[in-house]
């Protein structure tokens, strides 16, 4: 991410596909912050680029939480 005017940002994340699927990595912004415009996505072979850019408010982003939401499958050895 990076700083375009006070508060406004750029940002760019990778996420990883592996056996053709995307590992389920959401990106969570801070409640205040608003897209300017939906998020691009290329698709490459062993990834998703996705680029986008939002405002983070007056404040910006200093002492905000960015948090990576990630999906895991657990299989127990009982088959559940």
């Amino acid at each position: 991410m990076d700083e375009v005017v006070p508060g406004h940002y750029q940002m760019m994340w990778r996420t990883r596909v592996l056996a053709g699927m995307r590992l389920p990595v959401v990106l969570q912004l801070p409640d205040q912050a608003r897209d300017h415009a939906p998020p691009s996505m290329q698709e490459l072979p062993d990834s998703v680029i996705e680029r986008g850019a939002f405002d983070a408010g007056a404040g910006g982003l200093a002492g905000k939480r960015i948090e990576f939401a990630v999906l895991v499958r657990v299989q127990m050895l009982d088959g559940r």
